[in-house]
């Protein structure tokens, strides 16, 4: 059974597919931009979020004073800068 609110499964982007050097290298340079932005996160934070959006906001959360949806939005025009979509 679906729940409206779960968000759509990430599209996995295996070895030797085209697509997953472009994946890998604007994960990498989102994650330049975090450490920018927020340098309260860890390597290991980012390691273990490896481009789930929700527990990198659940990090966030953890190491900010800063409201979900303002970390949301952030976020988002992070990932759009860096060309990465969730």
């Amino acid at each position: 059974m679906s729940r409206g609110s779960d968000p759509p499964p990430m599209r996995r982007v295996d070895e030797g597919d085209p697509d997953a050097d472009r994946v890998e290298a604007n994960w990498l340079q989102l994650k330049g931009y975090l450490r920018e932005k927020w340098g309260e996160l860890t390597d290991d934070d980012l390691d273990r979020a490896k481009g789930r959006k929700e527990q990198l906001v659940g990090y966030l959360e953890e190491r900010t004073a800063r409201e979900r949806a303002e970390l949301e939005r952030d976020l988002e025009a992070l990932s759009e800068r860096a060309q990465y979509f969730w």
